[in-house]
């Protein structure tokens, strides 16, 4: 092979299109690009750019000993890392997440910290000067503002927009609605936030926060199949609802004793005549709550429970239900708070967020 030839052969891939190239590289597994960055600089400043976000799934949790937790798609850890050394899991929480940057709540002084786990970066965001009932992280669909929002105990809410120059809590008007539970986190999808709250009639529905307009509405829930159920009269009023996001659709899912788990899809964004009931799962013993996380190529469903820290996969072809071989379900202690997020290298010192600061990961973080 002459000179030229390997020439070329080398800057093949130097050659293509940019766009091109990032949905080559984006199709990685996330280990993979990781050691990408570190092959050459023009390598390094494509992945390091702000539009780049990988094509895969990872999760973010709560471990008892780990602290904050990053697996990759296949379940490994990647990262372990604490913003506090004098908290508990049950003072942590992962909130949210919004194009790879992700929200914690870290301390029982509701320290909240946004952060991205690929670069290394985070920022501390200013304390509420009351207790936050509810929690959410978004973009804005139009001016691309990263937003936290959270709700006080007195039921007054509160806007903190991450920005250049830094920022500051805002109290905005807001709906006298009761949050389903006292810490409950609100789902992001679609340029809004989502949660679970009743009226005074005690009827529970979909609460939703425009994260650009900054107005709430509220949507119905998908009707239930509770007839054979002896207590549907009080799950009527309390719910074992969840709001998740799988396949880019809003879903809920409801967790009913009889006859068992039922998922539900939100079709048509907004149109509460759309949701379409997309998988029942007849097996009441796996547990009271059920919390999906993603839906497989083959249609097989994973998700987690509230009674452990067992991750477990739905077949839908057999109808079975078995506890994944991860690395969750070898672990010793409880796993809690479980999301699903798609890293990026969006990086918060590039957006001219102030006091950006990296932070270290625990010794056993190794990339193998």
């Amino acid at each position: 092979m002459t000179n030229e030839l390997l020439l070329q052969k080398k800057d093949l891939l130097t050659n293509l299109p940019r766009e091109l190239t990032i949905d080559i590289v984006r199709r990685l597994r996330t280990r993979c690009i990781m050691r990408c960055k570190f092959v050459c600089k023009s390598w390094r400043n494509l992945i390091k750019g702000g539009d780049f976000a990988t094509s895969y799934a990872c999760m973010a949790f709560v471990h008892r000993e780990m602290g904050f937790a990053i697996c990759d798609e296949a379940f490994k850890p990647l990262f372990q890392f604490s913003f506090c050394s004098n908290t508990t899991c049950n003072d942590r929480l992962v909130v949210g997440s919004a194009n790879g940057l992700l929200l914690f709540l870290d301390g029982c002084d509701d320290v909240l910290f946004v952060c991205n786990p690929i670069t290394s970066e985070c920022v501390e965001i200013p304390r509420l000067p009351e207790r936050s009932c509810i929690a959410g992280f978004g973009v804005s669909k139009i001016s691309g503002q990263y937003k936290i929002l959270c709700r006080d105990q007195v039921r007054s809410y509160h806007v903190y927009t991450l920005e250049r120059g830094g920022g500051c809590w805002r109290r905005i008007v807001g709906p006298k609605f009761y949050p389903r539970m006292p810490r409950e986190n609100a789902v992001f999808f679609n340029g809004n936030l989502h949660w679970l709250a009743s009226d005074l009639k005690e009827s529970l529905f979909v609460c939703c926060f425009d994260l650009e307009t900054e107005v709430f509405t509220k949507f119905s829930l998908p009707p239930r199949d509770n007839s054979n159920d002896p207590d549907r009269n009080w799950r009527h009023v309390r719910g074992d609802y969840e709001l998740f996001i799988l396949e880019s659709q809003l879903c809920v899912c409801d967790s009913l004793k009889y006859p068992g788990i039922v998922i539900w899809w939100m079709k048509n964004y907004g149109d509460t005549n759309s949701w379409v009931k997309a998988c029942r799962i007849d097996r009441p013993q796996i547990g009271e709550v059920v919390f999906p996380l993603k839906v497989f190529a083959n249609c097989d469903m994973l998700f987690t429970l509230d009674t452990d820290n067992q991750l477990v996969i739905y077949n839908h072809n057999t109808d079975e239900c078995l506890v994944s071989n991860s690395f969750l379900d070898r672990s010793n202690d409880h796993v809690y708070n479980i999301i699903t997020f798609i890293p990026s290298f969006l990086s918060l010192t590039t957006m001219g967020i102030c006091n950006v600061k990296s932070f270290s990961f625990y010794k056993d973080h190794v990339l193998s």
